[in-house]
Order: C-alpha cells, then sequence, then structure tokens
C-alpha cells in the first residue's frame, strides 16, 4: 500500500500547472476613421482604436506587458512657420487610455517618424497619476488614440496614415501538464497488484 500511495502522489503532481512565459492574445487590426471608410487621420479626425483582448486570455494567465506596433506613413510630411520663420513639423502622439478618458491618467508618447514602430506599456510606465497599464489589464480592454499637437495656425492640415495596429498581450499562462497515460497504467496495475495481495492475505 505504501507503493501504491507514492506513485499516486507522484501521478497527481504531474497534473499540477507550470507558469510559462508566453504571447497571451496577438491581434492586428485596420484602423477606421469616423467614417470607416480611410486609414488617414488629420487633427480634427483624431485616430482611434480599440482592442478588446479580454476574451483572449486564459483564466490564471499574468499579464506583463502590451507591445503596440503602428504601421506609420506621413507623420513629418507637412511643416510651416511659427512666427513667419521659425520652422515647425507636425508633432503626432499616442495616448493609451487610462481610467479617465483624456486625461493625465493616460499613457503618452512621442511618434517620431514612418515605418513599423512599437510602443511597450508596461507597470513600469504607470505612476505619476498615469494608470493606463492597470486600467487595460483589470479592463481587458486597451484603447489608444493618436493627436496632433501642432497649432492648425502653424502646420496647415496635419495629416498621418495608419495602415494597420498590433496589440500583443505579453505574460505567463498556467501550462497544464497531462498525466501519460503510462502513468495512469502502471498505477491501475500497482493498485491490481496491492487488491490480489490483500486478497490472498485472507
Amino acid at each position: 500500500m505504501k507503493i501504491t500511495t507514492l506513485l499516486l502522489t507522484g501521478a497527481l503532481a504531474l497534473t499540477t500547472s507550470l507558469a510559462s512565459a508566453a504571447t497571451l492574445s496577438d491581434m492586428t487590426l485596420t484602423p477606421n476613421s469616423g467614417s470607416n471608410s480611410t486609414t488617414f487621420f488629420d487633427a480634427d479626425n483624431d485616430f482611434s482604436e480599440t482592442f478588446a483582448f479580454g476574451s483572449n486570455i486564459v483564466a490564471g494567465s499574468v499579464i506583463d506587458s502590451f507591445r503596440l506596433t503602428l504601421d506609420v506613413s506621413g507623420a513629418t510630411n507637412e511643416s510651416g512657420l511659427f512666427l513667419g520663420f521659425i520652422p515647425v513639423k507636425e508633432d503626432w502622439n499616442i495616448r493609451v487610455q487610462g481610467s479617465a478618458s483624456g486625461s493625465a491618467d493616460d499613457y503618452f508618447d512621442d511618434i517620431t517618424g514612418d515605418g513599423l514602430i512599437s510602443f511597450v506599456i508596461d507597470a513600469t510606465t504607470d505612476g505619476g497619476g498615469v494608470d493606463a497599464f492597470a486600467t487595460s489589464v483589470n479592463s481587458g480592454v486597451f484603447t489608444f488614440w493618436l493627436s496632433e499637437n501642432s497649432a492648425d495656425s502653424f502646420v496647415a492640415n496635419p495629416s498621418i496614415t495608419i495602415t494597420s495596429a498590433r496589440l500583443e498581450v505579453l505574460g505567463t499562462a498556467p501550462t497544464p501538464v497531462p498525466v501519460p497515460a503510462s502513468a495512469l497504467l502502471l498505477l491501475a496495475g500497482v493498485g491490481g497488484l496491492a487488491a490480489m495481495r490483500k486478497r490472498s492475505s485472507t
């Protein structure tokens, strides 16, 4: 019986979950403007998009970070003059929504050029009133938008094109380790031997 108990304990140990680094969710969207017809956005029609990633996350997972990758073109394709002679370029920014939309709770960063540009939002980007990472984790929704900070009087018709937006949710997921069939057969065999021994001793 001691052998049976020992094997049973070992078999149960094989079924425990182990944490493994993983991409918990990977979503790519083609952004739409308010008219749902274009990827072109200007200062009066700021780009915005929402990833509802929560349903993709396995229960028991721990989110470590979000990686947002934008395919950008035209971020600095217009310029103007301040006071008639100081050059001014477009000034595009990305914001990730915190607990109160459009407030100091948002994560904020610059878009510095064209091409594939990635931003990582994690626990270290929260703080000082910013809670965009915690808000996204808790809500299962990641909302972001672009804004242009050059005044229209300095840069006429600022514009940017976003052809795709990809959100990767990174973290650790529970990985169940199934009991091998051979272990179950061995356990059944030992149990049967124990039962036969008990019968023969009576």
